[in-house]
């Protein structure tokens, strides 16, 4: 059963995003952009070279700005939006009224972040770093301001922590409030009245970060739980060392871990192989999976 709307906070659509594609597409690399597959957006100072065949060239590698974040894992990831890209006075941003989306900004650390409720991937949005990435947010913010003059029409409402320290988390919440008191205006479906946020996101426990044994042995980089050693280093945070997650590690653990369960227990196996892959899974959810992710708690408390 999934969470009403009334028990949702902006920590648990950090969880949704920290776990979902944009910790797979941008912290461990899996980008198809030229020049960032395999980069983590935020820790490198640059893109990769790479070569480009329409012109018949090579492309130097570009700067992305901002320094080293020094995140690894999921957690750290969640840590840095909550405690501080939504709290810093260098964020800023806009609400695109016509998808209700909270549209944010850091300049100082070129990242920038969507917090929305009807993405593709229904994971409630992304955060990510290119280079220009505070360039192209300015440039929209530009766009939707002449839109608005030629309109006449309310497009964005623009809001900045310099001027209000709780401006970003205050229209976050704000939507929060809007999809809880009407949840027949966020539909993923509009021919479905039950397709809403309530049932095809929080009221589905498959979703990033739901439920860490659900999901465990299929995907176990996006729910291995902890910091790595350098963020929680670099940030003060009070963790036992042997608590320290290496994410190279989760990556070898999801290769082994996913082929073996997925070829044990995949649609096109015998009933044999199929009862055995959930045998499988089963005993690695109970024995806590691998030895860098011990606790297997809810996402979501």
């Amino acid at each position: 059963m999934g969470k009403s709307m009334s028990d949702v906070s902006v920590k648990d659509l950090v969880e949704y995003i920290a776990r979902g594609h944009a910790f797979e597409k941008h912290v461990l690399g899996h980008d198809l952009t030229r020049g960032m597959q395999g980069v983590n957006a935020f820790r490198a100072t640059e893109t990769n070279e790479y070569y480009d065949q329409t012109n018949d060239r090579s492309v130097p590698p570009k700067t992305l700005g901002g320094e080293d974040l020094f995140i690894e894992t999921p957690d750290d990831l969640a840590h840095y939006i909550k405690d501080d890209f939504l709290k810093s006075p260098d964020t800023y941003g806009y609400v695109f009224h016509e998808k209700n989306s909270v549209c944010l900004c850091n300049a100082k650390d070129n990242v920038a972040m969507y917090f929305t409720w009807n993405n593709e991937d229904k994971d409630f949005g992304t955060i990510f770093r290119y280079d220009g990435t505070t360039d192209a947010f300015n440039e929209n913010l530009r766009f939707y301001r002449r839109q608005e003059s030629a309109l006449s029409n309310v497009l964005i409402t623009e809001f900045d922590n310099k001027l209000d320290q709780n401006a970003v988390l205050s229209a976050i919440n704000a939507m929060l409030n809007d999809i809880n008191l009407n949840p027949q205006n966020h539909l993923f479906d509009s021919g479905d009245s039950n397709s809403t946020v309530q049932n095809e996101v929080f009221g589905d426990v498959n979703r990033p970060g739901r439920t860490w044994a659900k999901d465990f042995a299929i995907n176990p980089p996006h729910n291995v739980k902890g910091h790595s050693q350098e963020y929680a280093e670099k940030n003060g945070l009070s963790v036992d060392p042997v608590d320290y997650v290496c994410m190279e590690t989760a990556r070898e653990m999801e290769l082994n871990i996913g082929r073996a369960c997925g070829s044990l227990g995949s649609e096109g196996s015998s009933g044999f192989n199929k009862f055995l892959g959930k045998k499988v899974r089963k005993a690695i959810r109970e024995n806590g999976g691998i030895s860098f992710a011990p606790e297997l708690a809810p996402a979501i408390a």
